[in-house]
């Protein structure tokens, strides 16, 4: 992305549009609520009747279609925000600190919105704008009085706002990362899973899933307390994302417990299986995976999708694959074929060590 380029264009274009949109509301309301305020300046009527007007349109379209615009429109923004109250001042010879203070909200809301290098041209542009004020109506004893304080003023506040924008943006980057991966074992998690499942399935071409499960988890708790069951889940898990190295295009995710999930994207159910296989290799008989030594073992499920399935029911298929291979002894790999019939229709096998149902395949 430019540097110019906002992070969030549609909010930036919106917040830099509402500086003359609210300057040119202001200019229209002011005549009526003060009517002294005008002062004697003869060139006003055309600030009211012209130019207020316009900028006010111009303002309205802006806000309605800041999604539709160039992405320099928030840095010209800024830009012709320090040029309108750089030409207000002039006119109306205007040195004061307040008059001063307009050339300074340009910039912090340039540093509210744009990247660093971006707000930072800004900032240079209003304090070059200040220059031009003071040395123009007070000369050098004005630009040795004023300059100085608003330049520290600017350049401080400024990197206060940026500062204070890096921290939100990376929290924001780490929240989103926590959001999207499970902590114990570094995979994506079930939300993000199924929105890559949805993807997949709305694709042309067709996909699989592999549903992994660790055999008898609640013994491998058993032998080496929670801190071994979740040192056999981050190696098992690891052992997913090495599978990632030679095929970046898979998604692995923990799907919740002890169940872990390959998303295969644009192939089917073959490539998943020699996958799983490979996955149930490379964990089975890894003795590491334990403290205590103890080998741990996976069963694994297999599915690839039909027409007209979404997330639930292809899971719903890996997940009958995967009870299949428990059901025939565990430590195996199991493809489901098919659209599954009724899980009431399909025998169930209750493992006691699990506690749970396994269905035999179909």
């Amino acid at each position: 992305m430019t540097w110019w380029a906002p992070r969030e264009p549609v909010a930036a274009v919106r917040l830099a549009a509402a500086l003359p949109l609210l300057g040119a509301a202001v200019s229209l309301v002011l005549p009526w609520v003060t009517p002294d305020s005008l002062g004697p300046y003869p060139w006003m009527p055309v600030v009211l009747h012209v130019a207020a007007p316009l900028v006010l349109v111009l303002g309205v379209v802006l806000v309605v279609r800041a999604a539709h615009v160039p992405a320099c429109t928030t840095l010209l923004l800024d830009l012709g925000t320090i040029l309108a109250a750089l030409t207000a001042n002039l006119l109306t010879h205007d040195t004061s600190f307040g008059g001063q203070i307009y050339l300074l909200v340009a910039p912090v809301i340039a540093a509210h919105h744009l990247r660093g290098r971006a707000a930072w041209l800004v900032t240079g542009v209003a304090v070059s704008a200040d220059a031009l004020l003071l040395g123009v109506l007070e000369g050098s004893a004005g630009l040795g009085r004023d300059l100085p304080a608003f330049t520290l003023l600017a350049v401080g506040v400024v990197a206060l706002v940026l500062r204070a924008r890096r921290r939100h943006f990376a929290l924001l980057e780490e929240l989103h990362r926590r959001a999207g991966h499970d902590d114990l074992t570094g995979l994506a998690t079930r939300r993000v899973l199924e929105a890559a499942l949805e993807q997949a399935l709305a694709g042309p071409s067709s996909c699989a899933v592999v549903l992994a499960d660790v055999d008898d988890f609640t013994a491998v708790n058993d032998r080496g307390g929670h801190e071994g069951g979740d040192a056999a889940l981050r190696a098992v898990a690891d052992r997913l994302l090495a599978l990632r190295l030679d095929h970046p295009e898979l998604l692995a995710a923990r799907l919740g417990g002890d169940e872990m999930v390959l998303l295969v994207p644009d192939n089917g159910p073959d490539v998943a299986v020699g996958l799983a296989r490979q996955l149930r290799g490379m964990v089975a008989g890894a003795a590491e995976l334990l403290r205590t030594g103890n080998p741990v073992t996976l069963s694994v499920g297999v599915a690839g999708s039909c027409p007209g399935d979404d997330p639930a029911t292809l899971l719903a298929r890996a997940d009958r694959a995967l009870y299949a291979a428990k059901a025939a002894g565990r430590d195996r790999v199991e493809a489901g074929t098919g659209v599954p019939p009724p899980r009431s229709a399909a025998a169930s096998v209750t493992h006691p060590t699990e506690g749970r149902g396994v269905v035999a395949a179909q």
